[in-house]
């Protein structure tokens, strides 16, 4: 029995996740056989988050798993494969409301602060404004969005600075290179008081310590950085401590 298009949303709904092959290689991108049998495709740009040569495509018969992004007209599944993607959809609770909330944020009226609430509401807004800041929403204008990060409740902006120093210590250039208008527009005190929480609770390496340092522009936060440092029984991230810039004496406290 064929399935209708309303047959295949209810089997997979927008942004859920699952496993297919890959059966072949066009100009636009992959076709892919979605669990087994189901007809599918990967736009070229929702292959691989940087540009790549098809020379680096996942290889027909290879499997993979891919976020739903809707079905088409002709009853085939647009498959999203990027890691990033799949990492948020992975973490989401509801990512379909989230998105949902987003976008209705995002084209509301200025005046209109109920759709601001609404998004602010979704169990996965600090998590999607976490990815949305590091450049992964496509189209999303930046200016409007740290305003909405800067205007968020005080628990979201907590959650959105611990999601992304986390992540930022772990290695994720991303975040990393977002650390320091994140700090600022969700506030110097509480940004650099869960970075200290953070420094405590998972502490980076010698090598993310100085990667950090180098990447935040903001005394307060190299302070931070610094004194965690120094007071590590670890030689190399003192180390890394001793060439982190000093507040000069002439500079006040903030």
């Amino acid at each position: 029995m064929m399935q209708t298009n309303g047959d295949l949303q209810e089997r997979f709904p927008r942004y859920s996740t699952v496993n297919c092959t890959v059966t072949a290689h066009r100009s636009y991108g992959l076709i892919v056989a979605v669990e087994g049998d189901g007809p599918g495709f990967v736009d070229l740009g929702y292959i691989s988050q940087i540009p790549v040569t098809t020379d680096a495509w996942p290889r027909v018969g290879e499997e993979r798993r891919g976020v739903v992004l809707g079905v088409t007209n002709d009853g085939r599944l647009r498959l999203d494969i990027r890691d990033d993607d799949l990492a948020l959809a992975d973490r989401a609770v509801n990512l379909a409301e989230a998105m949902s909330r987003w976008s209705e944020a995002r084209h509301a009226e200025p005046a209109d602060t109920g759709a601001r609430q609404r998004f602010y509401q979704s169990a996965d807004t600090a998590l999607l404004l976490a990815w949305l800041v590091r450049g992964k929403g496509r189209g999303s204008p930046m200016e409007s969005l740290w305003a909405l990060v800067g205007d968020a409740p005080e628990d979201v902006r907590r959650s959105v600075v611990a999601t992304l120093t986390q992540d930022a210590f772990s290695g994720d250039q991303d975040a990393v290179d977002v650390l320091t208008a994140l700090y600022r527009a969700c506030g110097m005190a509480l940004s650099t008081e869960v970075l200290r929480q953070m420094l405590i609770q998972q502490p980076p390496s010698a090598e993310r310590l100085a990667m950090l340092a180098q990447a935040v522009a903001d005394q307060p936060v190299i302070d931070s950085l610094r004194t965690w440092a120094m007071n590590s029984p670890d030689q190399e991230i003192r180390n890394v401590g001793e060439r982190m810039p000093q507040r000069s004496s002439g500079e006040g406290g903030q």
